[in-house]
C-alpha cells in the first residue's frame, strides 16, 4: 500500500511538471504559427490563469471542472476554425464590428453607416473594443465567449449552493452545463447567446440572493444585467418581468386560503379576457407573433412552418406541440444531416431530464421551497414564451439554453435522492 501511494504521489509530480511546462512549450510553439493565432492563444492562457486565480478558494473539482470547460471549448473552436465543422454564417458580427473600429479611429459617429438592429450594433461594439486592442481577430471574441460559458457554469454552482446547500449536487449541475455538446458549441461561436446566457444566470442568481435578504449591492449587479440584456436581447426583458411577476403572484397564491385562491383565480381570468377581447394592442401583438413565426422558419431546420395564429386561443391549442419540438427538437422524421442526428441524441438525453425536473419539482415539500420555485417559473415560463414564437431547430438551440440548465439542476438534485449499487444493479433511494 505505500508503495502504491508513493507511485501516485510522483504520478501526479510528474502531472503537474507537464502542466507547469504546457505554457512555456505553448508559447515556444507561438513562433511557428501565424500572428493571430498567436495572439489568440496568448488570450487563452491568460483568460485560463484569470479563471485559476479567481477560484484559488474554490472547491477542487469546481475548479477542475471549469479548467476542463474551458480548454475543450477552445480547443473546439481552434478546430472550427480550421476545419468549419459548424460552418455558422447567418450574423455577421465580425465586419461590422470592424466597421465601428474604424469610425472610432476616424472620429466619426460611432455607427455611422451602418443601418442594423441595436442589439446587432451593440455586440459588435462590444467586439470592437478587442479588435482596437488586439487587432480584427474573430478568435479573440470566440475564446472570450467560451469564457462567458465558465462564469454561466460559475453561477450555476452557486446557485446550487444557496439553494440546495450540496456541493454533491451543484458539482453535478456544473458538469451537466459544463459539457452539454450544445451549450459547448453554442457558447464558442461568433455569436451574442453565450452572454446573454451568462447575464440571464447571473441575474437570477442576484433575485435569490436579494429573496434571502442578503448582500444589498446585489440590486446593482441586477439591474446592470437588465440594462446589459436590453441592449442585447430587449425582447428578454419583458418577458423576465413578467416571470418575477408569475412568481410573486404564485407564491402568494401558494400561501392562501381556499377562498383567497378563487378570489385571484377569478380576478386574473377575468382581467386576461378584458384585455386580448378590449384592446386594440393585443391584437397588434398577434400579428407581431405570427411575423416574429415567419422571420424564423429562414433557414434549413425550420419546423412547423404552416401554422399560424388566428385568436389568442390557438395559442393554447398549438402550446403542446410547439414547445415539444422547441425543448426537445429536432423530431426524428426531420433529421437530414448528421448534425440535426446528434441533435435529436442529446434532445433524448434532456428529455430524460425534464422527466427528473418535473418529479422533483412537485414534491410537495419541493414546490413550496420559494428559491426552488423560483427556477421552476423561470425555466417553465422562459421556455412557453419562446416555443410560441421560434420556429427554427437552430435558434431554439440557442434560446433554449437559458433555461433548460434549469433541468439539469433539479435533475442532479433528484439522482441525488438515489444510490446505485452495482452489484445486482438496483437503484435505492437514500
Amino acid at each position: 500500500m505505500p508503495q502504491d501511494t508513493d507511485r501516485k504521489k510522483r504520478a501526479k509530480k510528474k502531472f503537474l511538471h507537464l502542466f507547469e511546462f504546457l505554457p512555456v512549450a505553448s508559447i515556444i510553439g507561438l513562433m511557428f504559427v501565424e500572428l493571430d493565432t498567436a495572439i489568440a492563444v496568448l488570450w487563452f492562457f491568460l483568460l485560463l490563469f484569470l479563471i485559476i486565480v479567481l477560484n484559488t478558494r474554490a472547491n477542487k473539482y469546481l475548479r477542475m471542472i471549469l479548467m476542463t470547460g474551458f480548454i475543450v471549448r477552445v480547443l473546439f473552436i481552434f478546430a472550427d476554425d480550421n476545419l468549419s465543422l459548424v460552418n455558422y454564417a447567418w450574423d455577421d458580427y465580425h465586419s461590422v464590428a470592424i466597421a465601428i473600429k474604424q469610425n472610432i479611429i476616424d472620429g466619426i459617429p460611432i455607427f455611422s453607416g451602418i443601418y442594423l438592429p441595436l442589439v446587432f450594433k451593440t455586440f459588435s461594439l462590444f467586439s470592437s473594443f478587442f479588435y482596437l486592442l488586439f487587432g480584427d481577430i474573430a478568435l479573440i471574441i470566440r475564446i472570450t465567449n467560451a469564457f462567458f460559458a465558465i462564469l454561466i457554469v460559475e453561477r450555476v454552482y452557486r446557485i446550487c449552493i444557496e439553494i440546495f446547500e450540496n456541493q454533491n449536487i451543484a458539482l453535478k449541475a456544473c458538469l451537466l452545463v459544463a459539457f452539454f455538446p450544445s451549450f459547448i458549441i453554442f457558447t464558442s461561436l461568433y455569436l451574442r447567446d453565450s452572454l446573454v446566457f451568462f447575464l440571464s444566470v447571473d441575474l437570477l442568481y442576484r433575485v435569490i440572493i436579494l429573496l434571502k435578504l442578503r448582500r444589498r449591492s446585489s440590486v446593482i449587479f441586477l439591474i446592470g444585467d437588465m440594462v446589459l440584456i436590453f441592449f442585447l436581447r430587449p425582447q428578454n426583458i419583458p418577458l423576465y418581468l413578467s416571470i418575477f411577476a408569475i412568481y410573486t403572484i404564485f407564491s402568494y397564491f401558494i400561501k392562501s386560503s381556499l377562498l383567497k385562491k378563487i378570489l385571484i383565480i377569478f380576478l386574473l381570468t377575468s382581467t386576461i379576457l378584458f384585455l386580448f377581447d378590449r384592446l386594440e394592442v393585443t391584437r397588434d401583438l398577434l400579428v407581431n407573433i405570427n411575423q416574429i413565426m415567419i422571420s424564423r422558419t429562414e433557414g434549413g431546420s425550420a419546423y412547423l412552418p404552416d401554422i399560424q395564429y388566428a385568436t389568442w386561443l390557438d395559442l393554447i391549442k398549438y402550446l403542446p406541440i410547439r414547445f415539444f419540438y422547441f425543448t426537445f427538437g429536432p423530431a426524428p422524421w426531420d433529421i437530414d444531416n448528421s448534425f440535426m442526428l446528434l441533435s435529436f441524441i442529446e434532445s433524448m438525453f434532456l428529455l430524460f431530464f425534464f422527466v427528473f425536473f418535473l418529479r422533483y419539482s412537485m414534491n410537495k415539500v419541493n414546490f413550496h421551497n420559494r428559491y426552488k420555485l423560483l427556477l421552476l417559473v423561470f425555466s417553465l415560463t422562459g421556455l412557453v414564451a419562446n416555443s410560441l414564437m421560434d420556429s427554427n431547430y437552430g435558434t431554439a438551440i440557442r434560446h433554449k439554453m437559458n433555461y433548460v440548465f434549469v433541468f439539469m439542476i433539479f435533475g442532479s438534485a433528484y439522482l441525488a435522492q438515489y444510490r446505485i449499487k452495482i452489484t445486482g444493479m438496483t437503484l435505492k433511494r437514500h
